[in-house]
C-alpha cells in the first residue's frame, strides 16, 4: 500500500450545539480544540500522505486553529456537509492525488489509529470500507410524542466515520447522483451509485459531538486521558575561588565568600529543576538548549533557563504536579532561606508552594561535598501529560 489521503469536514455551523463557534472549534481542554484531536491523530499515523481539513472559509480566524505540517492544506467548504467533503475531495483530485482517501468528521475526536488501521487492513480486500457500531436500545417509531411499531434493531446499525473509498470511485459517485448533497454521508452517496459498502465494527468510544451534553462527555474524557510522568534532575557545580559570593541557590542569592563555577549564574538547584522538565519531554537535557560555549549566556540568569523549560512543557500541554529539590552541601546553610527559594521556585514554575519539596543536607563530610569543594543538587518532578 502507497498511504492514504484524509479529508476531515470542519466547515459546518454546529447549530445544534449552541455556543459563539461552530462545535469543531469548541475549546475540549489543555488549550485544544475539538478538530485538533482528530487532526493529531491522522498525522501520527505513517503511512498518510495528505491531510485535508475543510473549513468554513480560509480566513485567519479559522486558520490559527490548523497545526503547521507540509502533509495539511485547507480548503473552503461549501452549504451542506455533502458538498464540503466534495470540495475536499476535488482539492485532492486536482492535486493529482489518488488511491485511497478517508473521509471524517471534524465532530468526531476520538478517532483512533486502531480503527484507522482496522479499515485499512480491510480495504486490502474491499474498495470502500464504513464503521457501524450495533444499536443496543430498542427501536421505535414516534410520531407527534406518540410511540409506534417497533423496528428490528438486529438489522439496524450506526454509521460512523472515518469512512474510506477509492478516490476514483467517489468521484464517479458523484457524477452518478445528482441529488449529492441530500445525503448526509458518504456510505449512503456510495451505495446509491451503486458500489458495494462494506461495514467494519466501529469504535463506541468515537462518538460524535452534537448536542451540549456530547462536548460535556467529551471534555471528561479529555480530562481523564492523562499520563503521569517523572523526571530526574542533577547537577553539581564547584565554588570558585577567585570569584566573590553569593551563591546563587534556587533564584535566591545566598550570603557566601565564593560564588559557583559556571557559564551562567551557576544556580546548581534550578540546573538540576531544568534537568528534570527536559527529562520529562525526553528533550536532551540543559547544555543541549543553553550550550555553555554560547557567549549569550555568560552570567545569564538561570531563572531565564526554567521558564524556558516550563514554557516546553507547555506547549505540550504538560502540567507539573510535584517538585521534589535535594541540595546537597556543607556550607552555606539552606534552612534559613528555605521558604524564599520554594516561594521562588513557585513562581518560576507556575506552582502552589504545597507542590515544592525543598530539602537541604550534607555528605557527612565524606567526598568532594564535604570538603566544601561544591554543590550538588537533585531534582524529581512529576508531570500530568495527555496520552
Amino acid at each position: 500500500m502507497n498511504g492514504f489521503c484524509a479529508i476531515i469536514t470542519a466547515a459546518g455551523s454546529g447549530l445544534r450545539l449552541g455556543g459563539e463557534r461552530p462545535k469543531q472549534f469548541a475549546p475540549l481542554g489543555a488549550g485544544q480544540v475539538v478538530l485538533h484531536h482528530s487532526i493529531k491523530v491522522f498525522l501520527q499515523h505513517p503511512q498518510l500522505k495528505k491531510l485535508v481539513c475543510v473549513l468554513p472559509d480560509t480566513s485567519d480566524d479559522f486558520l490559527k486553529y490548523i497545526p503547521q505540517d507540509p502533509r495539511i492544506a485547507v480548503c473552503g467548504g461549501a452549504d451542506t456537509r455533502a458538498a464540503s467533503v466534495k470540495a475536499g475531495v476535488d482539492f485532492l483530485n486536482h492535486s493529482q492525488h489518488e488511491g485511497i482517501v478517508f473521509i471524517h468528521d471534524a465532530a468526531r475526536p476520538f478517532v483512533s489509529l486502531d480503527l484507522i488501521n482496522r479499515i485499512l487492513k480491510k480495504m486490502e480486500q474491499h474498495k470502500s470500507v464504513c464503521p457501524v457500531i450495533p444499536v443496543r436500545d430498542t427501536l421505535r417509531r414516534n410520531d407527534q410524542d406518540i410511540l409506534q411499531d417497533t423496528l428490528d434493531r438486529t438489522q439496524m446499525v450506526q454509521i460512523q466515520t472515518p469512512q474510506a473509498f477509492m478516490l476514483d470511485d467517489i468521484l464517479k459517485a458523484y457524477q452518478n447522483v445528482p441529488d449529492y448533497k441530500s445525503y448526509t454521508d458518504e456510505s449512503s452517496l456510495m451505495s446509491a451509485a451503486g458500489f458495494d459498502v462494506v461495514s467494519i465494527l466501529g469504535d463506541a468510544k468515537n462518538f460524535k459531538i452534537t448536542y451540549p451534553e456530547d462536548l460535556e462527555l467529551a471534555r471528561a474524557v479529555v480530562s481523564s486521558a492523562k499520563m503521569i510522568k517523572t523526571g530526574f534532575g542533577y547537577d553539581v557545580h564547584a565554588f570558585s575561588h577567585d570569584e566573590a559570593g553569593p551563591v546563587m541557590l534556587c533564584g535566591v542569592p545566598i550570603p557566601h565568600p565564593h560564588r559557583l563555577k559556571g557559564h551562567s549564574d551557576a544556580d546548581v538547584a534550578l540546573h538540576a529543576i531544568c534537568d528534570a522538565i527536559f527529562g520529562v519531554l525526553g528533550d536532551g537535557d540543559i547544555g543541549t538548549h543553553f550550550p555553555p560555549s554560547d557567549p549569550q549566556w555568560k552570567n545569564a540568569a538561570s531563572q531565564i533557563f526554567v521558564e524556558y523549560a516550563r514554557q516546553k512543557l507547555e506547549e505540550k500541554n504538560a502540567r507539573i504536579n510535584h517538585l521534589d529539590v535535594t541540595i546537597i552541601c556543607e556550607e552555606p546553610k539552606i534552612t534559613p532561606h528555605r521558604e524564599q527559594m520554594i516561594e521562588k521556585i513557585s513562581e518560576l514554575l507556575k506552582l502552589p508552594p504545597s507542590s515544592v519539596g525543598l530539602k537541604a543536607t550534607t555528605s557527612e563530610k565524606l567526598g568532594f561535598t564535604g570538603r566544601g569543594e561544591g554543590i550538588v543538587a537533585q531534582a524529581v518532578i512529576t508531570v500530568e501529560c495527555e496520552l
